[in-house]
């Protein structure tokens, strides 16, 4: 099955640390191919407990777009990404058709959206560190420029991953 990671998903050693400290074998990520989903922007208006600061989400916001990974995911490991997305208490499933950069339309794949009820109104600031992880898997996946400068403008709370 298709899915699409825009946040710490993106950065699979973060990934194989979660699936460690909570006894998971490691999630098999193929055929890894960045892309971005259209008509949303990019939102830090969660706060996860588990980060100490608020954590990625998509909202709609027509001419936007938010870039990721779009990455094949087994469907035994599904239920891994389901866990450490909270979902369905913090976290929902939803389908989405991405775009990836050679221009091809990939239609149904899988990602997560932050739950209305627990949504802010406002930015919730994300961790230094939370922050570089989207912004390292941005760089080493050469999204556009703008994009990138864009992830760098975010203000940072002064905490840590815990």
């Amino acid at each position: 099955m298709d899915y699409f990671a825009y946040g710490s998903n993106m950065d699979k050693d973060d990934l194989d640390k979660w699936c460690r400290k909570k006894g998971y074998t490691l999630i098999e990520y193929s055929n890894v191919v960045p892309a971005k989903l259209k008509d949303v922007k990019l939102a830090f208006n969660y706060f996860s407990k588990c980060r100490g600061g608020g954590v990625a989400n998509i909202m709609k916001s027509k001419g936007n777009a938010v870039y990721g990974l779009l990455v094949g995911l087994k469907e035994c490991d599904k239920h891994k990404i389901q866990r450490k997305e909270g979902c369905p208490t913090y976290y929902r499933e939803i389908k989405v058709n991405v775009e990836i950069f050679k221009g091809e339309v990939i239609k149904d794949v899988i990602t997560y959206k932050v739950v209305e009820e627990r949504e802010q109104n406002r930015q919730v600031e994300p961790t230094k560190d939370y922050l570089q992880l989207i912004i390292q898997n941005a760089k080493k996946y050469d999204f556009p420029k703008d994009y990138i400068i864009f992830l760098e403008s975010f203000k940072c709370s002064d905490n840590h991953l815990l």
